[in-house]
């Protein structure tokens, strides 16, 4: 259940302040000391100080809580007339009432009436939001009327709480109702509410509260409730408790069993697969699972393919390839799988991720589960079991594996966020904790993983352990030889390959090896280093894996690179695959640290396939380029021409680099530098890319320009500021935006040294005039100009907001939603956000962005995903919270999707924000939308 919206307890306390000027207003005197305990005696309620000019009596700070509380507060009930007693010592049971709630607890009509004079007398009650709808007691008042209620009448207690119970029920809240039924004793009745919603509790922020619940339920109830079963089994795992979880889920599956619910018993069958591979649960005991209860499941339950092609995974990721292919045809072949439209696409993620990458080509494996995973999205109607999330983490693993770490990275967080939405963002703590510290590791963000890697844990010594438990020991290896913590490198090592050992052989062992043979490299290690990649080589080898061979062979060679009788066949081997495979990732993205090292060495001794190494160095780009430069300046003639004949196909080339070969001692390496001059003069520019929605960023045929190449920070401010103006730019203009403080002479002279090192910076190729050049001044203006080929991300969201949206798909909704995320990245020119020239082209690109939210959404909502709208709603109102229609269409999405009281509740939530913030009511049409919702069937 979402939470009312409430004002914070803070807010409705008075401050220190505030709390003395009450006593004073009414003549009570208290020093300073007197007045903060007050205050937090009271936690900033006046009840102590408005109970002292009541009765005349001026207490002291110490006396406002314990017995002197108690003696007050009786003094309060004794000034009440008798009725109200009995309705505050009735209504003492609800932690939080509204007028409805207490008149079917005390049975009194006039409840809404009498609370709300309460509240204004200030009788230890308040209101919880600013329409009247709900109230509580301070909590020492509403103890001291529950000890009163226990001790005048202890039989009516029970009674109160099912009252409480029946109203919760009646309103379509039944876990409100579970700790009234507690209290009240029906132990069997709050375990009847509880079961139907346990499971989805246990995977909401109330999973906490639930598991107070079992815990404080006889065992022995419920240990026969297959629900309440699975729930314990998702709280054990939230709490890293695998096998007792794992437990409860073969009680659950038995029970469903017993009683013939195969339906049930497939399904939890399904979770029971997916919760040990979230856990990191050795294959061979995931297998023995998914064999054991396979066979006695019905085989036309509707989930039971689903369930098995889990199993397949498990018989994948044990290297079982060969097995896993039959059990994903085993799965489909099963009754329910025929006429599915979502199983083949489960069969089809898990296919790419488990088999596909390992044994064939990685880019092609990713593609066929990105398409599969656009087809699941198509039709997320039909996704009950929640695979989308589950395959974008998938995928955010492979594209870590494949060394596309900040494309992992935003893919988790934003699948973090989307369930976070939905409360649920817990369902994926442990696996975004691994893709974003692989992602900081490989990416060498040290001080990003410190913070999100959980601390070393000692040597798994059960019998069971997880994954996990060396996964996390690689990036750990990694940031000790980054901090220079040697034995922490040893002892990660030593720690994670006892640790391999007991789970058993799995299709990654080859990459958590490279990882600890990197670390113990980087950390003078020499002989683990070198230990870790051979046996990361033989690992590959057992696999099959031509990817993995290649990566493994890699990191070999540079842990041999002392020893080139061993290192030159590795390197050898590892350039003849990525030339046969098309594995460039493995040096531009993977392994890129180690590749001008590595690509150099294969240059002076020519390894690998003819121009293979000076190609792979160009594709890397400026940046891997002049490190390889600069390992090579002791080296033969021969060496630096053959890398002057790569420059002229390094995209991002820095002109500086070039002109250090064109200055080079041997005339043929000036030669050959001349000639690459020549080719990147003839060819066509570049094809420029700038990212402006949050961090800036210029890319020039999809590599990034680095920092350095613009000399200074002003550059990319100009380069910004022309963005931002969308039009030409008169020069004076331009120097009171970023030079205010240097003399007009001096500033005009900074954008002319600037404006060139722009230039060089995004088109290096081109001399200064040219007319291809997307810098361009005419006269006394300077504009930035788009070519066909360029693009740039506001420009795109501006054009998506001003196309027809005419009537399209599902399929295409779902597309240009995952477009427009993609491209939102956060503000625009976030580094700017006080600058008077980003403000009107701010305002205008997150106009045009609501406006594309809202359009998907309103067209989900008509094409029956009423679900898949909501989120988009609520982040809308989250950007504009006073947006008036934005409330009216969550409530009408809520509806559509079945969820009235969540429809009510945001009508109330508007009301609040509209008198808060304006001062106004809701307007005819959201009022009437209420009450339509109120009168509805």
């Amino acid at each position: 259940m979402e939470p009312i919206v409430e004002l914070d307890e803070r807010r409705l306390a008075f401050s220190i302040g505030e709390t003395g000027e009450v006593a004073r207003s009414i003549g009570i005197d208290l020093g300073p000391d007197a007045v903060a305990l007050l205050h937090q005696r009271t936690e900033g309620w006046p009840a102590g100080v408005i109970l002292a000019a009541k009765f005349g009596a001026v207490p002291d700070a110490r006396t406002v809580t314990g017995a002197e509380f108690d003696y007050l507060a009786q003094e309060v009930m004794a000034q009440q007339p008798r009725d109200v007693q009995e309705f505050l010592r009735d209504t003492a049971v609800l932690g939080r009432f509204s007028p409805e709630l207490a008149e079917a607890v005390s049975g009194r009509r006039d409840a809404g009436d009498l609370v709300r004079r309460l509240a204004a007398g200030h009788l230890f009650t308040t209101s919880l939001d600013e329409t009247g709808d709900w109230y509580r007691y301070h909590h020492l008042f509403q103890r001291f009327l529950l000890r009163r209620l226990t001790e005048e009448d202890p039989e009516r207690v029970p009674a109160l709480h099912r009252r409480a119970a029946d109203w919760w029920q009646s309103a379509g809240e039944p876990a409100e109702a579970v700790p009234h039924l507690i209290a009240a004793g029906d132990h069997d009745a709050a375990i009847a509410v509880l079961e139907p919603v346990a499971e989805h509790l246990a995977l909401s922020p109330q999973a906490e509260t639930l598991a107070d619940w079992l815990a404080t339920l006889p065992r022995e109830r419920w240990s026969r409730r297959p629900g309440l079963l699975l729930a314990e089994a998702a709280i054990l795992l939230g709490s890293a408790r695998h096998e007792a979880a794992f437990a409860e889920f073969d009680r659950a599956i038995e029970r469903l069993l017993e009683a013939g619910d195969h339906e049930r018993a497939a399904a939890a069958l399904f979770r029971l697969q997916q919760a040990m591979l979230t856990a990191g649960t050795s294959p061979a005991r995931r297998i023995e699972a998914g064999r054991r209860w396979r066979g006695r499941l019905a085989s036309e339950s509707r989930l039971l393919p689903a369930a098995r092609i889990l199993l397949a995974s498990a018989l994948a990721y044990g290297c079982r390839f060969d097995e896993a292919e039959e059990e994903l045809a085993a799965a489909l072949a099963l009754p329910a799988a025929r006429g599915s439209v979502v199983l083949p696409l489960y069969a089809a993620i898990i296919r790419a991720f488990y088999v596909d990458f390992w044994r064939g080509e990685p880019d092609v494996a990713l593609e066929r589960l990105q398409d599969a995973q656009a087809a699941l999205r198509a039709h997320a109607i039909d996704d009950e079991l929640g695979f989308l999330p589950f395959a974008e983490m998938l995928r955010c693993y492979l594209l870590n594996e494949l060394g596309s770490h900040d494309e992992a990275l935003e893919g988790a967080r934003r699948l973090y966020e989307d369930l976070g939405r939905l409360g649920l963002s817990r369902v994926i703590g442990r696996s975004r904790v691994w893709v974003d510290a692989t992602a900081f590791a490989g990416l060498g963000r040290w001080d990003e993983l410190r913070r999100v890697l959980p601390a070393p844990t000692v040597p798994q010594e059960a019998s069971a352990p997880t994954s996990y438990a060396y996964r996390y020991r690689a990036p750990w290896a990694l940031l000790a030889a980054h901090d220079g913590f040697v034995d922490d490198v040893r002892a990660q090592i030593t720690a994670a390959r006892d640790e391999m050992r007991a789970f058993g052989t799995v299709f990654d062992d080859a990459s958590f090896l490279c990882s600890f043979a990197l670390a113990a490299s980087r950390a003078g290690l020499g002989d683990i280093a070198r230990k870790q990649s051979r046996d990361a080589v033989a690992a590959a080898g057992a696999v099959g894996s031509i990817w993995a061979r290649a990566c493994a062979a890699a990191v070999a060679a540079y842990c041999h690179l002392d020893d080139p009788s061993a290192a030159d066949d590795d390197l050898s081997q590892a350039l003849h695959l990525t030339a046969r495979s098309g594995f460039d990732r493995i040096w531009s993205h993977r392994y890129r640290a180690l590749a001008p090292t590595l690509l150099t060495a294969a240059i002076v001794r020519s390894l690998g396939p003819p121009g293979e190494a000076e190609r792979l160095l160009a594709a890397c780009g400026a940046e891997v380029f002049a490190a390889a430069l600069a390992q090579t300046t002791d080296e033969s003639p021969t060496v630096r021409a053959r890398l002057a004949v790569a420059a002229g196909e390094v995209v991002d080339i820095d002109l500086s680099l070039l002109d250090r070969l064109l200055r080079d001692r041997d005339p043929a390496v000036r030669e050959e530098a001349r000639r690459s001059w020549s080719r990147m003069k003839s060819r066509p520019r570049a094809g420029i890319r700038v990212l402006t929605l949050g961090e800036l960023v210029v890319l020039r045929d999809g590599v990034a320009v680095p920092a350095a190449a613009f000399v200074r920070q002003k550059a990319r401010a100009l380069l910004a500021a022309l963005i931002a103006a969308g039009a030409p730019v008169h020069r004076e203009t331009l120097s009171e935006w970023l030079w205010a403080d240097l003399a007009p002479e001096r500033a005009a002279a900074a954008l002319r040294s600037t404006l060139h090192d722009l230039r060089r910076a995004i088109a290096p190729e081109l001399e200064s005039g040219d007319p291809s050049s997307p810098i361009v001044a005419e006269g006394d203006t300077v504009r930035f100009a788009l070519a066909e080929r360029d693009t740039w991300d506001g420009g795109e969201i501006l054009a998506l907001a001003r196309r027809s949206s005419g009537d399209p798909t599902p399929v295409e909704i779902e597309g240009q939603l995952a477009h427009v995320d993609k491209l939102y990245g956060g503000p625009f020119l976030a580094e700017w956000p006080f600058e008077d020239w980003t403000t009107a082209r701010r305002v205008e690109i997150d106009e045009a962005f609501k406006s594309l939210l809202a359009r998907f959404a309103a067209a989900l909502v008509v094409a029956g995903r009423p679900g898949q709208a909501i989120g988009r709603y609520r982040r809308l109102i989250q950007m504009e919270p006073e947006r008036e229609s934005w409330h009216r269409d969550l409530m009408r999405a809520h509806a559509a999707a079945g969820e009235r009281a969540l429809a009510l509740r945001q009508y109330h939530a508007c009301r609040t924000v509209l008198r808060r913030e304006q001062g106004i009511e809701p307007d005819t049409e959201t009022r009437a939308l209420y009450q339509a919702l109120v009168q509805a069937p």
